[in-house]
């Protein structure tokens, strides 16, 4: 079970056997993520020429619909569509030298997927429109090349979010109200972090910092028009992914995910 999120978690996942088109031979570790979300990886590792990848898929038999992005680490991304239970997967490659964070999103039956370098500056790779579920499988997976070979792929840097778990109800009109525009700089940061909130105009906030693991580690209590600026101090934590949360009276929370780097772990 994909229980533990977060840079300080190594998952050492390995297989063997050979999926085909329309049916998955894999081992995964996952969690149940219901409503939009997405999940987001380190490839570190993929041993014997394999696959390493994340994955979204409706159920945990082998012919289940999904979205996959996968990678054999050594800038070789391909993603996976199976848009029907038991029909063929549509694949696409990618060259991508150097691109081991992989990101998958779902917003309704959309489907995006991205790369990345860093795990903060995102390229977009594909979006897609699978009908699936309303809670579905996030994972991570390991997959060989035949079956007399086992592939292991090392994951690091997991991170699950489900910012709006909630389904509406049949007969539930909802009304779209957007986020404001919360901007923080540097991103990735060494240590001292400043957050835009100009977008908040007069309104009081409410700045929460989280962990990967969803702990909470800082609250910060800004009066209406108190500032257009707010410096956090990141420096004595480890390395790794964070969370900040704005939130503010009748509107939806914003986030920003921030890479800490260059810390030495205390």
């Amino acid at each position: 079970d994909l229980c533990a999120d977060g840079p300080a978690d190594v998952f050492s996942v390995s297989a063997n056997g050979f999926s085909t088109s329309s049916s998955d031979v894999l081992h995964a570790v996952y969690k149940q993520l219901c409503g939009n979300g997405e999940i987001i990886a380190r490839v570190t590792s993929v041993t014997n020429g394999g696959w390493g990848g994340i994955m979204l898929r409706e159920t945990l038999m082998p012919g289940s619909k999904k979205v996959s992005l996968k990678t054999q680490a050594n800038g070789n991304i391909r993603r996976e569509i199976r848009s029907s239970t038991n029909g063929p997967a549509s694949n696409l490659n990618y060259s991508r030298p150097g691109h081991n964070w992989l990101r998958l999103v779902r917003s309704g039956s959309t489907f995006t997927g991205y790369t990345s370098t860093n795990g903060t500056t995102w390229t977009f790779a594909f979006s897609a429109t699978v009908s699936m579920t309303g809670c579905v499988y996030a994972g991570l997976f390991s997959e060989s090349i035949n079956v007399n070979v086992t592939t292991t792929a090392v994951f690091d840097n997991v991170f699950v979010t489900n910012p709006n778990p909630a389904l509406a109800t049949p007969g539930t009109m909802l009304t779209d109200v957007s986020a404001p525009d919360l901007q923080v700089y540097p991103n990735p940061t060494s240590g001292n972090l400043t957050i835009d909130l100009s977008a908040y105009g007069e309104r009081a906030v409410r700045i929460e910092l989280y962990d990967a693991q969803g702990s909470a580690l800082k609250v910060i209590e800004l009066d209406a028009a108190e500032t257009a600026t707010q410096q956090v101090d990141l420096s004595g934590y480890p390395s790794g992914i964070y969370l900040i949360r704005a939130a503010s009276e009748g509107i939806p929370d914003a986030t920003k995910r921030v890479v800490l780097s260059g810390v030495q772990r205390p």
